[in-house]
């Protein structure tokens, strides 16, 4: 994180925005984080299952204090309430990146820096796996016991 750090700290520089980077002892650093005190913060972050609500959920007014972003706007939450309500994935899927779209460019609540790439590897008698964009999905996998290469 130190090398991203020091990258946006340049960045910033280079158009008139004077940024100083503080290293805390991880108390400290979740005391401040808890509080509100921090300006901006860089944090890692993966989503846990492959959904928009697991990670956007956090930047909900109801939410947010008690993951220390502070973070509210009505329309982002009336967004991400309908998300839940909508049963067709692809409508689903719109509203949250409606949702995205307001916390992650046009109010900034969170800056996406990277996505990491993953690479897996299965057996051709290994059915129904699929590498979404945060993660393997180990739902749905089968194996073709009748296939010429499986070893059992």
């Amino acid at each position: 994180m130190t090398r991203a750090a020091e990258a946006i700290q340049g960045y910033w520089s280079a158009v008139g925005i004077d940024c100083k980077l503080q290293q805390m002892e991880n108390g400290d650093f979740m005391d401040a984080w808890a509080n509100g005190s921090l300006q901006i913060l860089i944090n890692g972050w993966f989503a846990d299952y492959p959904d928009g609500n697991g990670l956007l959920s956090y930047f909900e007014t109801q939410n947010s204090k008690s993951h220390s972003c502070f973070y509210s706007d009505e329309e982002f939450d009336e967004l991400m309430a309908s998300a839940r309500r909508e049963s067709d994935a692809s409508a689903q899927a719109d509203l949250y990146r409606q949702a995205d779209d307001i916390a992650s460019r046009r109010d900034y609540a969170m800056i996406p820096l990277l996505y990491p790439t993953y690479n897996y590897a299965a057996k051709p008698y290994v059915l129904g796996h699929k590498v979404g964009n945060m993660s393997f999905h180990m739902a749905g996998i089968d194996v073709d016991t009748t296939d010429a290469s499986y070893e059992g």
